[in-house]
């Protein structure tokens, strides 16, 4: 059966175009992040893939481990990423970028959720979609820094309503490509020697150093960049890039170890709670952060989701949401366009049962992902039965949960679908 699989595969590689633009890069990269594709079935693939196939630049550092978790594959998706990243100077190119992110992002969203993970999916979503939402409105500055930004962590916002600034020194954005995009054993050794003359680490290289010491090509690189990483304690980057990572799945032994001795803590090891706390902890010492007790991911949720969704709208209102919604409503009017009676029905009954800013902010934002569902509708109607398919979706599973940050996380899961909708009937019109 092994050997059925790996000609197979070697068969399929060999017959597709992998060149720039081509959508079986976008398969691979949708099957990588997809967790019910088995990851030796993966090593198999992207060997193939290094070995067979046209695309130029993938040496054998891109081929997958049989065992490896879906936290690694994660990683490794941000350096395939990187290194089949295209241009972004003409729309049509930011569509088929930004609808390649949300098929991996979507593949990537697991049944079942739980709540630090809908933080950190709920605001990717957000993100892609307001990059949409911004290409929509044609502001080019807003819609190109948000391209810029996909794969940065979500802002840390302290309690009192001030965003963490990790900055971004000079250099930053491209050492961390270097990093990721560099293949050669010296040069990427080099290159981690050259992070010494950073006076202060930048969060996008951060993430690279945290992504090369957990996922180097060879265990000389990953030892270099463990030792790097290890030779600037208690930097803020570094700590969130580690409680990124930390939270984006169940961590590897590995990570925890990490975890441990760049905090200097003494938990117990391989505990993903007690690690995440301990970095958050370290942020409190070095005083960063005010007050561990409550300063959380989840915590900070809200307000990074209110300072994001409100950059889709025009109206300076607290809670973002409301102005896209009533935005919304009156460029469809403006359009000719009626707005159905039943969606202001529902975002009154949602708005007359909820219980503070953050199920208000849900009711609003469920009620733009209504407008959205009813134009796509009226603009595709041979789409009406996969819009429909998704709004049933989306209502079933805010019903099945109780947690604001997981139904928001659907909400804007949902909304993403529906662009990846349009974007598909774009690129085919």
């Amino acid at each position: 059966m092994g050997d059925q699989w790996d000609r197979s595969v070697r068969s399929v590689v060999l017959a597709l175009d992998w060149g720039e633009g081509e959508s079986s890069r976008g398969w691979v990269l949708g099957l990588i992040a997809n967790p019910e594709v088995r990851s030796d079935r993966l090593a198999v693939l992207t060997k193939a893939l290094a070995l067979y196939s046209s695309a130029s630049g993938l040496g054998t550092e891109f081929v997958l481990n049989p065992g490896d978790s879906l936290e690694t594959r994660e990683l490794y998706l941000a350096k395939l990423r990187s290194a089949w990243a295209t241009s972004t100077e003409n729309q049509d190119e930011i569509r088929d970028r930004l609808l390649a992110e949300m098929k991996i992002q979507l593949s990537m969203t697991r049944s079942g959720i739980g709540q630090e993970q809908a933080v950190l999916r709920a605001y990717d979503f957000a993100r892609l979609n307001t990059a949409c939402w911004a290409r929509h409105a044609d502001n080019q500055l807003l819609l190109q820094q948000l391209v810029e930004s996909i794969g940065n962590p979500m802002p840390v916002y302290q309690q009192n309503g001030l965003e963490l600034d990790l900055g971004s020194p000079a250099g930053d954005e491209q050492w961390a490509t270097d990093a990721r995009n560099l293949t050669d054993t010296d040069a990427l050794s080099e290159h981690l020697s050259a992070l010494s003359g950073f006076q202060k680490i930048g969060p996008k290289s951060a993430h690279a150093l945290v992504y090369l010491a957990m996922l180097g090509p060879d265990l000389q690189i990953r030892a270099d960049a463990e030792r790097v990483l290890l030779s600037r304690p208690d930097e803020p980057a570094i700590l969130i890039a580690l409680d990124r990572v930390a939270g984006s799945s169940k961590p590897s032994r590995r990570m925890v170890q990490l975890i441990h001795e760049y905090v200097m803590s003494d938990f117990e090891s391989g505990d993903q709670e007690v690690a995440r706390k301990a970095l958050l902890q370290r942020l409190v010492k070095i005083g960063v952060l005010n007050d561990s007790d409550h300063i959380t991911t989840a915590q900070s949720f809200e307000q990074a989701m209110v300072k994001l969704v409100e950059k889709r709208g025009t109206r300076s209102l607290h809670d973002g949401a409301r102005g896209v919604y009533e935005d919304f409503s009156d460029e469809m009017i403006q359009s000719g366009m009626v707005v159905p009676a039943s969606v202001r029905a529902q975002l009154l009954v949602r708005l007359r049962v909820a219980q503070g800013p953050m199920q208000k902010f849900i009711a609003y934002e469920s009620a733009v992902l209504e407008l959205f569902a009813h134009k796509i509708r009226s603009d595709y109607p041979g789409m009406i039965s996969i819009v429909d398919q998704i709004i049933d979706e989306s209502q079933e599973g805010q019903n099945g949960t109780a947690y604001s940050e997981v139904q928001l996380m659907i909400i804007e899961r949902a909304m993403t679908r529906l662009w990846a909708v349009l974007f598909e009937m774009e690129s085919v019109s």
